[in-house]
């Protein structure tokens, strides 16, 4: 039980951006070398957003050795090996997670991702078009859809997607709507990973 208290208290502390308090309790003994794989979760994301890749890599892959049914840990670990270049494993970890939930969003996400960016533009707009549908409030699906647009070089198709998105997400973000470019980039604050798949570096 006071491993189970400490892994609530550092994904409070996590939530509301303690990041350094959330590493310090997630590395404590009775946590870190619990039955559970949630500190290790938390601690790649934590890695991941200070820019410890390799780390980041380590701790989902050991979050994934406590519970290899975890599939945060493996969706996590697709968006890393995503944003690493690595399509091919992380196109490995989407399926595995999509065998276990076919309508898990946040993967269907990062398989339109994978899609986009090895150029399979007819899956990627069914997914896209699956998603907006199931839920056209997320921001982060207008965001990917932008970027698609983008990388078949329909920059005026992209404009709509970035200013739907900027809209769902903080008011701060609305006024960034105007360009494709700044428009990504604000975007980047809604959490969730880049996904580019398209021409912007």
């Amino acid at each position: 039980q006071n491993a189970v208290g400490h892994i609530l208290l550092g994904e409070l502390q996590f939530k509301s951006g303690q990041y350094d308090a959330a590493e310090a309790t997630f590395r404590t003994g009775p946590v870190i070398n619990s039955p559970y794989p949630q500190p290790h979760l938390f601690l790649g994301h934590i890695a991941t957003k200070k820019g410890r890749l390799d780390e980041a890599q380590d701790h989902y892959q050991k979050s994934l050795v406590v519970n290899n049914a975890y599939l945060p840990a493996r969706l996590a670990l697709a968006e890393l090996f995503f944003n690493r270049g690595r399509l091919a494993d992380s196109r490995e970890e989407i399926r595995r997670v999509l065998s276990v939930q076919p309508e898990l969003v946040p993967a269907l996400i990062v398989k339109a991702a994978l899609d986009t960016a090895e150029k399979s533009y007819s899956e990627a707009e069914q997914e896209l078009t699956i998603l907006l549908k199931e839920q056209p409030d997320n921001a982060l699906v207008h965001r990917q859809r932008g970027i698609y647009y983008d990388s078949r070089g329909r920059a005026a198709d992209a404009e709509c997607p970035i200013v739907e998105a900027a809209n769902d997400g903080p008011a701060a973000l609305a006024e960034h709507g105007k360009s494709c470019r700044q428009g990504y980039e604000a975007l980047a604050q809604l959490g969730g990973p880049p996904l580019r798949g398209g021409s912007w570096p």
